[in-house]
Order: C-alpha cells, then sequence, then structure tokens
C-alpha cells in the first residue's frame, strides 16, 4: 500500500536541458484551496541574461509569451488527455491556454481572468512568483470534487540570453529535445486537499 502524506508547501529544482553551470532555477510550489502559487528563483550571472523591463502597470493576456524569459507551469487531470499552460512574463503580461490532448486544441482558457505575477529583484537572484486561481476553471473544480482526485503537474521555465541564445527548463527532460508538453515530465500531484508526498 502507498504511503502518502500531504502537504501546503513543497520545494522544487528545475534541471536545463543543456547544462547551464553559471544558473540555478529552485523554488517553492504551494496548493490550497485551489489557489495555486509557484515561486521561482533563477539565480547566477543574470547580467548575460535577456529580461523585460519591470512591470510598470498590471500584465495583460500576451501571445507567444515563450519566446523571450517565461516561466511556466502545465496542470493535467489524472488519466485523462487535456491539461493547462500558465505563462508569467518577467514584465508581468501573462496567458493561460488550455489543450485537448498533447498539443491539440489550444485556445485561451476563458475561466482564468488574470494570473497574479510578482518580480523581487536583487544582485544575483531574480524572484518570480506566480499565482492562479485553478478553481475558477469549472473542469479542474469539478474534478477535485471527487474523492482522491489528483492534478499533474509541471513545472517549466524558458531563459533568453543576450546572445539571443534560449535555455528550457523543467523537472525533467524525458526525451531527446526540450517538450514541456510532455505529460512524463508533469511528476508533481495535488489533491483538493494539497501536494501529494
Amino acid at each position: 500500500m502507498e504511503c502518502m502524506s500531504l502537504v501546503q508547501g513543497a520545494p522544487f529544482e528545475l534541471q536545463a536541458f543543456a547544462r547551464e553551470p553559471d544558473f540555478a532555477l529552485t523554488g517553492e510550489l504551494d496548493f490550497k484551496a485551489g489557489l495555486l502559487r509557484v515561486d521561482y528563483e533563477l539565480s547566477g550571472s543574470l547580467a548575460s541574461l535577456k529580461f523585460p523591463a519591470a512591470p510598470s502597470a498590471a500584465g495583460h493576456r500576451t501571445a507567444r509569451l515563450w519566446e523571450h524569459t517565461c516561466f511556466e507551469f502545465f496542470v493535467g487531470l489524472e488519466n485523462q488527455e487535456s491539461y493547462w499552460e500558465f505563462n508569467a512574463s518577467p514584465s508581468g503580461d501573462w496567458a493561460a491556454y488550455r489543450f485537448d490532448s498533447y498539443r491539440t486544441g489550444m485556445r485561451d482558457e476563458a475561466g482564468i481572468s488574470s494570473l497574479r505575477i510578482s518580480r523581487k529583484a536583487q544582485t544575483g537572484i531574480l524572484g518570480i512568483e506566480l499565482e492562479a486561481r485553478l478553481q475558477d476553471i469549472s473542469e479542474i473544480r469539478e474534478h477535485l470534487s471527487k474523492p482522491e482526485a489528483e492534478l499533474v503537474v509541471g513545472i517549466t521555465a524558458v531563459v533568453e540570453k543576450n546572445d539571443g541564445k534560449m535555455s528550457y527548463w523543467a523537472l525533467a527532460h524525458p526525451q531527446t529535445k526540450p517538450d514541456f508538453h510532455d505529460r512524463a515530465a508533469f511528476s508533481i500531484r495535488l489533491r483538493k486537499e494539497g501536494i501529494v508526498q
């Protein structure tokens, strides 16, 4: 019988697809009452990286954020093909998409009208906090109302360098090329009561 415990917060460490010895990307995930918060901390030689300007006003829903530095997470329903992608730019702009199955049926998620994004910077460290109200998505809310129903989560990031090269970060890279949509990398499990450990 599986030994399982539920917690509200859990640390994570992302791995670069190609080795990036000058950087580390760590953070903490928190899930409570349908609210998912992901805190990212990128540390290292940040002067060699390209970031959009800090936000001067509330961010906007914006397409193709992954073409530049972008912090992301993916949420899937356990044992179902549908899933969601959430993107956050350090500029404060954001996106939320729904997919019917692997990379198909992509469209804006109407249940999400905003994401709360905050940016904290100090020498050698960029912190991004991303908060999403998953309970505002009816399919997720209904799924979590079932006994022992779980969500599966992947945490990822795209980091752009000043020379235009990109590095791709995830909890794991199961394939021979970066693929954030690969369900094999959705390795964090959530129940409505918290994070499964």
